[in-house]
């Protein structure tokens, strides 16, 4: 099947996390592990020898990384964005499509399979390029597609994949589990910890997922496609936390769920676990400013987090609205207030060109983020995702700004914000390490460039 044959005795798999070259910008700010990588890495242990390709982190364009491909002889890549950068990444599509072609022309044969929300939305479009497409709980689908290698009649019929096979297109259903503790925690070990970082917390670093999936529907955001919102024992969550600490010596902690406070009960019990077992971490989150209160944020504090990440997304009520964001200003405002007193700092998101958006709604958010003083803001230019509402609408239907109008406002905003003497003044109160002081250079480049 696909002109096929194994090289070896096992089946070498390299998973890739694509990559267009140099990053600049706000893209240096943010270089994260691939965990969704490592977690099909660690699900194919005694399957198949794998190996992490993380072009991305390691700024590789695609030529160089196919040279390295080759080097490596994989009978199977796994194309597969980082699932938390693919708002850096780009055009994907065209990505895989001149993989495929610059793989074809050096005569790399091996089978290729790819995943992430442009695939899952439109396998049909990816596979004109690949063979398969992961759809779902990827660290699953791709167990099940190396297990079932060689077997038509399995492989047609594998929930989560998608393929051609003897002119016919086969589109199966995304394949989750809701027995998340049932999956294998991440192989980090083949993840090279030292080209990770950022901005907000110290090096080494590492990511972390306590659940899947979001419940809410926001127009602007693609995270269903990963899934219906599940949930990770508390137990299964502090044993893999023992993991990286104890063995891996990691104690900077993002942990990249959706909304890290949606289960209450559950949080507070994760954070009592932290502060009880004297865990010596540093970590921090994101969640909705609907999902807070004085208690949990003085939990969440003694259990060692650091830094709270809010969608805010506007300061323009009617433009929060027509998001989908089921939040009031006021909620914002209240959830602001009970974070600083509880001594964590704030970053907060802030789409510019969202639906309805103008210049007096940018202006609004500003004066918000100006009012409030979270300690870090991203001003960022909407981006239409694959698998979102916005995407199914069409770019002609959401934003009256070109894509260089909105650099510009971001730029802007940006030095209006962080240029501030009373914002230096302020951070330069809080800095309590080194590591702040480097941070706060890094960031700084970055808004004066």
């Amino acid at each position: 099947m696909f002109g096929f044959d194994i090289q070896g005795d096992r089946i070498k798999v390299c998973l890739v996390n694509p990559g267009f070259g140099r990053l600049d910008g706000y893209k240096t700010l943010f270089v994260t592990p691939p965990l969704n990588l490592a977690y099909i890495a660690s699900s194919l242990k005694g399957l198949a020898d794998v190996e992490i390709m993380d072009c991305y982190a390691k700024e590789m364009g695609i030529e160089e990384c196919l040279k390295k491909i080759y080097e490596s002889k994989p009978d199977i890549i796994g194309i597969i964005p980082n699932n938390y950068c693919d708002f850096v990444m780009g055009d994907l599509e065209n990505w895989i499509r001149l993989f495929s072609a610059k793989m074809k022309s050096i005569g790399l044969n091996a089978v290729t399979a790819a995943g992430g929300p442009f695939a899952s939305t439109f396998p049909e479009r990816a596979l004109r390029y690949v063979d398969f497409i992961i759809r779902g709980d990827q660290e699953i689908v791709f167990r099940n597609l190396v297990e079932s290698f060689g077997n038509e009649r399995n492989l047609k019929n594998t929930m989560g994949l998608c393929l051609k096979f003897n002119k016919k297109t086969h589109i199966n259903k995304p394949c989750y589990t809701n027995n998340l503790d049932s999956i294998s925690f991440p192989s980090r070990e083949l993840l090279e910890t030292k080209i990770y970082g950022h901005i907000l917390i110290d090096r080494p670093m590492t990511t972390f997922l306590t659940t899947r999936g979001c419940p809410y529907n926001c127009v602007y955001c693609s995270r269903r496609v990963y899934g219906p919102y599940r949930e990770r024992s508390v137990e299964n969550v502090f044993e893999e936390l023992r993991e990286v600490v104890d063995m891996q010596k990691t104690k900077n902690i993002v942990f990249y769920d959706d909304n890290f406070t949606l289960n209450r009960k559950r949080t507070m019990k994760i954070c009592d676990l932290i502060t009880r077992e004297k865990m010596d971490i540093k970590w921090i989150c994101a969640t909705r400013v609907d999902m807070v209160d004085k208690i949990l944020l003085e939990k969440m504090k003694t259990a060692g987090c650091s830094v709270i990440a809010y969608g805010v997304e506007s300061g323009d009520q009617k433009i929060l609205d027509k998001m989908k964001k089921q939040v009031k200003l006021e909620e914002t405002k209240k959830a602001f207030e009970l974070t600083k007193k509880a001594g964590i700092r704030i970053l907060s998101y802030v789409i510019i060109g969202s639906p309805g958006e103008t210049k007096d709604s940018v202006e609004k958010s500003f004066r918000l983020m100006k009012m409030l003083k979270p300690d870090y803001v991203q001003f960022n230019p909407i981006i239409i995702y694959p698998g979102s509402e916005m995407y199914r609408k069409g770019p002609k239907e959401i934003c009256m700004f070109t894509q260089d109008e909105l650099i510009k406002i971001q730029r802007e905003v940006y030095k209006r914000y962080y240029l501030r003497g009373s914002y230096i003044l302020d951070q330069f109160k809080k800095i309590r390490s080194f590591g702040d002081i480097k941070r706060g250079f890094h960031a700084l480049r970055f808004i004066t460039s």
